[in-house]
């Protein structure tokens, strides 16, 4: 009955997550020294694997994310992920999880600057167009990439939408119409007596100003050669894409379905 017991899930109170997360980031460091010492003695590196899930429910959790990132989660992660001494790739199974949990992480720019040596954005770079890497993982890595250069690109006024708001120009509300009130009323009753013809209606001129001003960026795929599966795969949906017109004839089938009228 043990074994079959379900595992418990891992709860930490929010007074000590930051103490619990400064400590699994420092074992996850020791972790990854024991396995090269392991790599350089001719044994197998065994450790990240087996400590791989509790990082993963630790990644995971969102009251961890922003002290996991505070306390050089960065540069664990690079030194996770970074080439062997041998310069094969870690385990696939590591590089999977960890870049899953990455697109979740809140890491900015800030961080990946003072995380320091390895660094995590040539890591993870390097993987977008790696040989070895799955094409899984290279899309998660390049949508990694993509979204830290778009923060590197981007001013820090813009990064939050207080910082955008007060630098960008100001927007015109529409002004309000004045409460009626029975002076008011009574005022437009007496100018409607006086007045010996309809009132003309005039149409104010108002400005409209679209916010916030998009910064999405498309993304450049590049076009694959004709003699690739993709390539020739493209080709016949474009034919079958085509549309489908009648061809014109100089006749049509008359109503009744006798004879052919010509036209």
């Amino acid at each position: 009955m043990e074994s079959i017991k379900p595992r418990r899930g891992l709860v930490i109170k929010d007074e000590e997550a930051h103490v619990f997360v400064e400590g699994f980031v420092k074992k996850m460091e020791a972790i990854a020294a024991e396995d090269l010492e392991d790599f350089q003695q001719g044994k197998p590196m065994l450790k990240k694997l087996q400590m791989l899930p509790e990082a993963r429910e630790v990644m995971e959790k969102f009251q961890f994310s922003d002290a996991f990132i505070a306390y050089g989660g960065c540069k664990v992660l690079a030194v996770w992920l970074q080439n062997l001494p041998s310069g094969q790739l870690p385990s696939v199974h590591i590089r999977s999880v960890l870049l899953e949990c990455m697109e979740r992480l809140p890491i900015t720019k800030d961080a990946l600057r003072e995380a320091g040596e390895p660094r995590l954005g040539q890591v993870v770079a390097k993987l977008q167009t790696h040989p070895e890497e799955t094409p899984r993982n290279r899309k998660r890595a390049r949508g990694l990439v993509q979204r830290w250069l778009r923060q590197i690109m981007i001013p820090d006024e813009a990064d939050t939408l207080e910082g955008f708001l007060a630098e960008g120009d100001k927007v015109g509300s529409i002004p309000r119409p004045p409460p009626e009130t029975e002076e008011s009323l009574a005022l437009q009753e007496e100018e409607s007596a006086k007045r010996l013809h309809p009132a003309v209606p005039v149409i104010q001129g108002k400005e409209y100003v679209i916010q916030p001003i998009s910064t999405a960026q498309p993304i450049a795929r590049e076009k694959p050669a004709k003699d690739t599966y993709q390539g020739k795969l493209d080709e016949v949906l474009k034919v079958m894409a085509r549309p489908n017109k009648r061809s014109w004839k100089p006749y049509s089938v008359s109503i009744a379905g006798r004879q052919l009228n010509a036209e």
